[in-house]
């Protein structure tokens, strides 16, 4: 005898839909085993992307993948991870366009949909073949503004809009008819997700509201400072579920602090950087440096090498893991022969000598 089992929960989180446009027309033209092989390749790359941004694939259909954020897992910016896995999609499938048609002898595009809100999701199947699934308006609205896209186009709501905002930029599109809703849902075009800028950062542009029931976390981090002033290295942990306010309750307290005793740096880990080693160290020596992530080799070089003699560094120890760290290290003669995890170890030392020589003179600028 067998069992199927439907086991569900309400949850809230963002669905992606993604698919090839004209799938059916693909295959006669090139053939049923072709075009197997080719959404093989495309659904491949669909994957990669979206388990770059942390999501989940929910399902796989004929011609296309359905992906969730933030619902079978904890992730804060799990909206924001979802639009830069959408155009993450659009871009690899559009940089393999030629690939494609010599493959295949035609290039496939892709349209995507992408919306925010309460989910019932599930592991729906045959004994220990469950997989993941969801039902309601939120996978179903997704799933219409996938078919309202353009090829090459990502569609996103303005609920999902809303989350994002001030991190994203977008062409709006304004209210369309959508299928099964009573009311047209307003749509945006999404062109770009928008680095460096925080979800914080985003609300604070639009302004915040007063700050309530933190007096005995502002006291903390108070008693936190005064004992760094006292010569003690001080390290403060800020916990929370997503939204509670760990931002707000950072940035409140940067208001209290002297100016000309403390210079803050800050470093973000952000949707699109999970695979960036030491990436908040990085954004912090940027800031420092007036560094931006596309600056030119030579540019950071000489701004590092600056740097090295205003600190009173080692250069010949310092300088190529310094470079490495932000990104544009070549063959610096002490790397060479290196393993990665020496070169790892090496740049933490370095993060360590940079701090401490920091800490015995003036703010760098």
């Amino acid at each position: 005898m067998s069992v199927d089992t439907v086991n569900s929960q309400k949850r809230s989180g963002t669905v992606l839909f993604a698919d090839v446009v004209g799938f059916t027309s693909f295959a006669e033209k090139i053939g049923e085993e072709m075009a197997f092989e080719m959404i093989q390749d495309v659904t491949a790359k669909m994957q990669a992307a979206i388990h770059a941004q942390e999501g989940t694939i929910g399902e796989f259909r004929g011609d296309g993948i359905m992906a969730l954020f933030s619902v079978t897992e904890g992730l804060e910016d799990g909206p924001l991870r979802a639009c830069q896995a959408a155009l993450d999609i659009q871009k690899v499938i559009a940089g393999t366009q030629a690939d494609m048609t010599r493959a295949y002898g035609a290039a496939p595009q892709v349209r995507v949909g992408v919306h925010c809100g309460p989910l019932v999701v599930g592991d729906v199947g045959h004994r220990n073949k469950a997989h993941v699934t969801i039902i309601g308006d939120t996978a179903n609205v997704a799933s219409r503004l996938e078919g309202l896209a353009e090829p090459g186009q990502v569609l996103i709501t303005r609920d999902l809009f809303l989350l994002v905002e001030g991190q994203v930029s977008v062409q709006d599109l304004g209210p369309h008819e959508v299928r099964g809703k009573a009311q047209p849902v307003r749509i945006y075009a999404l062109t770009e997700v928008r680095h460096r800028v925080s979800r914080f950062e985003a609300s604070r542009s639009r302004g915040l509201s007063r700050l309530v029931d933190r007096d005995l976390e502002l006291a903390q981090l108070e008693d936190v400072f005064q004992r760094t002033l006292a010569g003690q290295i001080t390290l403060a942990g800020i916990q929370g579920e997503p939204g509670i306010g760990k931002s707000r309750l950072v940035h409140e307290f940067q208001q209290t602090l002297p100016e000309d005793k403390v210079r803050v740096l800050k470093g973000d880990c952000r949707a699109d950087g999970t695979t960036v080693p030491f990436l908040p160290f990085a954004d912090i020596l940027r800031t420092a440096l007036n560094l931006e992530a596309q600056s030119t080799a030579a540019e950071t070089e000489t701004a590092v090498d600056a740097l090295i003699a205003r600190l009173q560094l080692e250069p010949d120890t310092t300088r190529s893991y310094l470079m490495a760290l932000l990104g544009k290290s070549g063959e610096g003669a002490p790397m060479r022969g290196e393993s990665a995890d020496m070169i790892g170890a090496r740049i933490r030392q370095v993060i360590i000598d940079l701090i401490l020589n920091a800490s015995r003179e003036r703010p760098w600028s």
